[in-house]
């Protein structure tokens, strides 16, 4: 968006993706990304005309981002905050790669994410998830391609990952995906899909980061905030019949 000089007044990019409703099915879903203000320009209101212009032009009942402002500024918009944890932990003494673990492909990964994601919602009324498809991950990955770049190294082949192990309970065995990247300017593995509570998934992600000689791992889960306001993740609904409550959207690092 430019001003009557023609100088830029405000910028911004969009990502569709695909939201998963309880009550509704599947919907695209704008991703709102990189609004950006010049330092000359900003508190005169340009980001949230260049944002509600967006909005009036686009007949969406979900409007999707992440904030690195913190939510005050978006709450005043109608974009409501679904508070997401992230932790960072120091890579465990004992490397405990899990046996049963093998690489698959980005596209095996988004289905069989996919449908993880579809047994979480259907349980659970008044819920919507975004759905890791091939290209919103992909979307993520390639910043930690521009981070390896300038730390002068290569990412590892194998991204993505099936775990199958025993149940905790000794109950038989299950199968989850793993999705994780090393930041190599950070000095950390980044595991961007983690199943919730999974400890064994947990100890596998550890065992990765150990082989890449990184002293740290950070991973997010849904729940209270940590002060963090590089990844807020925030939500704007039109119509009382949309899904409220947002389920941990875990590929979520923000660009």
């Amino acid at each position: 968006m430019s001003d009557e000089r023609g100088e830029l007044c405000a910028s911004m990019d969009i990502l569709d993706v695909t939201f998963l409703l309880n009550d509704s099915g599947e919907q695209r879903v704008p991703l709102i990304t990189s609004l950006v203000t010049p330092e000359a320009k900003r508190g005169q209101w340009h980001a949230s005309r260049i944002l509600r212009e967006f909005e009036l032009q686009n007949p969406s009942s979900i409007f999707f981002l992440y904030s690195d402002v913190g939510a005050k500024f978006y709450q005043r918009l109608g974009y409501v905050e679904h508070p997401l944890a992230e932790i960072i932990e120091a890579v465990a003494a004992l490397d405990k790669l899990t046996a049963d673990a093998r690489p698959i492909t980005l596209e095996q990964f988004s289905e069989k994410a996919r449908a993880q994601c579809i047994a979480w919602v259907k349980d659970q009324p008044g819920t919507m998830i975004c759905l890791p498809d091939a290209h919103f991950t992909d979307w993520h990955i390639e910043r930690y391609r521009s981070f390896a770049a300038s730390a002068c190294r290569t990412l590892p082949p194998d991204l993505f990952w099936r775990v199958d192990h025993e149940v905790a309970s000794g109950a038989g065995r299950v199968e989850h995906v793993v999705a994780g990247v090393p930041d190599f300017l950070a000095l950390q593995y980044d595991c961007l899909w983690l199943t919730p509570g999974c400890s064994e998934c947990l100890q596998f992600v550890h065992g990765l980061a150990r082989r890449l000689e990184l002293p740290m791992i950070r991973y997010w889960s849904h729940g209270k905030a940590t002060g963090d306001e590089d990844c807020i993740p925030m939500v704007k609904t039109v119509g009382a019949s949309v899904a409220a409550r947002l389920l941990t959207p875990q590929i979520c690092t923000w660009f």
